[in-house]
């Protein structure tokens, strides 16, 4: 049986740069309604880049619907943030979803030659 790993303990891999751990351990338990509120509304506030990254990389890795108040504080964090690969990971997640401007094809043409998130952003512009 799959031991599941709890939230609190992929933030404390997350602020521990430990991204093996998350990448293995982060599964659909991980990505519901709950940690997507937890990522717009703390996640990507926090001080903390790997924190900042881990809320990021819930958002491109969840299927959950965003309503368009969610999309718009994403897409608004997503600009004044500093962090490339949180910057990437957001526009992923708003592209994914269906949500396009022009600030999020320039951001996805960009993150397609990302060593860290390329591959990523390659896997949906060809859809």
């Amino acid at each position: 049986m799959e031991k599941k790993v709890s939230f609190d303990r992929l933030i404390e891999a997350a602020k521990n740069n430990d991204w093996n751990f998350v990448d293995e351990n982060i599964n659909e338990s991980h990505l519901t309604y709950e940690h997507i509120v937890w990522a717009i509304k703390d996640g990507l506030l926090n001080k903390d880049l790997n924190v900042r990254d881990l809320a990021a990389t819930i958002l491109d890795r969840s299927g959950e619907p965003l309503d368009s108040e969610d999309a718009k504080e994403i897409e608004k964090i997503m600009l004044r943030e500093t962090y490339h690969i949180v910057i990437y990971r957001l526009a992923i997640a708003l592209y994914k979803r269906g949500i396009r401007n022009t600030a999020i094809e320039r951001l996805m043409s960009e993150a397609k030659d990302d060593l860290d998130v390329g591959d990523l952003a390659k896997s949906f512009l060809v859809q």
